[in-house]
């Protein structure tokens, strides 16, 4: 839910008849599923082949209210899908340094809803429809690690910047006319290169320590450019640098029974003045606890459950209506602003 200070100045959003204030949307929120695969096996005594099928991250964000939503010159329905394969290899340098290096490609596909506003509050809206969208590229991960003790270990992970550029159809309607059905289009969009240390220490035979920090260029992403015949236009970010940090414990009481808690922080990507209702990030926290079991075959089942709070992500930032240049602003937090996942696993 979002709170809407409608005595803002410039003027905020009313709703798309002028009549009122504009609401906050509705639930925003839904229901995902995902799956991943994973194998890895040894070539030689110093060699080693892997490769990943997983989801980076993805998106379905529908408005209840999308007509009348104070965030709908922003988007009011977005569908981000990714899917990367990751094929990779691993050499063992030393009885004590490994290193390793993949190429992850990306899939990924975009549609996305935005409304246009019209010269004044109350006047014709139109509508811009990004349907389609797709694009496949390919990035660079490496990663070295190194078994300090027989109770330590240190690891290393670079990941490269991935550049989509969603080919799509724009079905586009102006105010206070339309223009073709559909146009050719292109929206940009950027997955930041990132740097990551992690250090496990076993306590005991039974505990664990595990820590990670990680730094993620964000400033990458400053804008989404749309691009058409009839021109290009950005829907501006301008997002900082975050950060990441980590904190779990591991505990083996018996070698049937592994349990697993930690906690999790990443740094505010963005200020007020910048956020946007289709990227409602504020400073992150995730919280997660699970299990494995290892069953009399050496098969392990798993299930984990993280609890992650974005925040109440505070927006005061707006824009300018076409033709009269006149200003609106959306002015507000999230009440509501959680997610919990849900993972079950299976290995062998």
């Amino acid at each position: 839910d979002q709170d809407d200070d409608l005595s803002a100045s410039p003027p905020a959003v009313a709703n798309a008849d002028g009549s009122r204030p504009a609401s906050d949307g509705g639930d925003a929120g839904g229901w995902a599923v995902g799956a991943a695969s994973f194998h890895a096996s040894p070539l030689n005594d110093r060699w080693g082949w892997g490769v990943a099928l997983t989801s980076v991250s993805g998106a379905i964000l529908e408005h209840e209210d999308a007509r009348d939503f104070a965030g709908r010159y922003w988007a009011t329905d977005v569908e981000l899908l990714t899917i990367t394969l990751l094929p990779s290899l691993s050499y063992r340098l030393t009885e004590n340094f490994s290193v390793g290096l993949g190429v992850p490609v990306m899939f990924a596909q975009l549609d996305m809803d935005v409304v246009i506003p019209g010269a004044t509050a109350g006047a014709q809206e139109g509508k811009a429809e990004i349907e389609d969208g797709d694009d496949l590229v390919a990035g660079v991960n490496v990663s070295a690690l190194w078994r300090v003790s027989d109770a330590t270990k240190i690891g290393l992970q670079y990941v490269s910047e991935l550049e989509l550029d969603f080919d799509s159809d724009l079905a586009l309607t102006l105010p206070p006319g339309e223009l073709p059905d559909s146009v050719d289009s292109s929206v940009e969009f950027v997955y930041p290169q990132t740097l990551r240390a992690s250090l496990t220490h076993a306590l005991n035979p039974q505990w664990t320590l595990l820590t990670s920090l990680a730094w993620e260029e964000w400033s990458a992403f400053e804008d989404i450019a749309i691009s058409t015949p009839a021109g290009t236009d950005k829907l501006r970010r301008d997002w900082d640098d975050t950060w990441h940090y980590a904190l779990g414990l591991r505990w083996k009481p018996d070698p049937r029974w592994t349990y697993y808690t930690g906690v999790a922080y990443d740094t505010d990507p963005t200020q007020a003045s910048d956020r946007t209702t289709d990227q409602p990030i504020d400073e992150q926290w995730r919280y997660s606890a699970g299990f494995t079991y290892t069953r009399e075959n050496g098969h392990k089942m798993g299930v984990a459950v993280t609890y992650a709070d974005y925040g109440d992500a505070a927006i005061s930032n707006g824009g300018s209506r076409p033709g009269t240049g006149n200003p609106w602003t959306v002015d507000g937090d999230y009440s509501s602003n959680r997610l919990v996942f849900i993972g079950l696993s299976y290995g062998w």
